[in-house]
């Protein structure tokens, strides 16, 4: 066959809206509302012909490399932005070219920086934590385009489907109206399966042990349908990633005079999956009925039995909910 190869390009595509779910007590299992693992990224079909029959696959692309920033710079993945400011700063006067002319620490100097530069960017630590150094390096490059890191791992802003984002969970949180009236906090536990950064190669690191395989993934790849023909297909493989379930806390503040339905969100903290960007966990507030108030926007109203002489006459009470059903005019 002459002439130009021909590039079929076959693709599956399928949007996921966020799910409600029911708050519960003793951890809420983000995979099992999420429709299985990974919120349901299940295979389907392979389009042209099923299987592997009459195909020949071509070379893929070479692994990334891994590479851990955190341990560049001695400090733990859940490092805050102070740890990671004051850890740079250490390592950089230890290593900068001038108390080293003969140059021995430049590459080591380059490699804190760029560490730093990263960790330090609350996006492309993002991109880093979910799409390794690579997807970290190019959202560099966004941003030196003018654009946010963001746009090249969603494949662009201006309100294109965010792909490689996961689902939001929404969770309805119960709160009372002592606690929408006065503030509180509420804990939740998620549970949740997370992804085992950078443990590939080191499983026995502490924070590696308990991680196994990660489910299977989605990946895009060539190959060769005949002479001339190449198809580029989206095969479900074995995922190179170890994964691992975790139980997480999480803390909710309800500030004083929230309004009912009122959303707390926690970027991020949804199920992970390797090379994703997790989806937050939104916590919708649920008043729970209360026995004497009821609320409607900025205005608390109650029901009251009061005798004539007092809705003729006036009065005033200063008696609490628990004692509303007495005689208002007092002993």
């Amino acid at each position: 066959m002459s002439g130009p190869a021909l590039l079929l390009l076959l693709a599956l595509c399928g949007g996921a809206s966020a799910q409600f779910f029911q708050f519960q007590q003793g951890g809420i299992n983000l995979e099992d509302l999420m429709g299985g693992a990974f919120g349901g990224g299940g295979g389907g079909g392979h389009h042209g012909g099923g299987g592997r029959g009459g195909y020949e696959e071509l070379p893929q692309e070479e692994e990334e490399e891994e590479v851990d920033l955190y341990e560049r710079l001695g400090i733990q993945p859940e490092a805050t932005d102070r740890e990671i400011k004051s850890a740079y700063r250490k390592l950089s006067v230890q290593l900068h070219p001038d108390k080293n002319p003969d140059g021995s620490t430049l590459g080591r100097f380059r490699e804190v920086t760029e560490a730093y530069e990263i960790l330090a960017d609350k996006e492309r630590r993002v991109l880093y934590d979910f799409g390794g150094i690579g997807a970290a390096r190019k959202g560099a490059q966004e941003q030196e385009g003018g654009g946010s890191p963001f746009d090249m791992f969603f494949g662009g802003g201006g309100g294109r489907e965010q792909s490689n984002r996961g689902r939001n969970t929404e969770i309805d949180l119960p709160v009372t109206l002592e606690d929408l009236y006065m503030g509180n906090e509420k804990s939740a536990t998620i549970k949740r399966r997370i992804v085992c950064r950078n443990c590939k190669k080191k499983p026995n690191v502490p924070r590696c042990q308990g991680c196994g395989a990660c489910p299977k993934e989605k990946k895009m790849v060539h190959r060769r349908a005949g002479p001339g023909m190449i198809v580029q297909q989206e095969v479900m493989v074995e995922s190179k990633e170890k994964c691992k379930r975790e139980e997480k806390s999480l803390k909710a503040t309800i500030e004083k005079g929230m309004p009912d339905s009122e959303q707390i969100t926690f970027k991020y903290e949804s199920e992970q999956k390797p090379g994703q960007i997790p989806g937050d966990v939104v916590f919708k507030l649920k008043p729970v009925a209360h026995k004497f108030f009821k609320r409607s926007r900025e205005t608390l109203s109650m029901k009251m039995a009061i005798p004539l002489r007092a809705a003729l006459l006036g009065f005033e009470t200063s008696r609490g909910p628990e004692r509303t059903r007495e005689d208002p005019r007092g002993p």
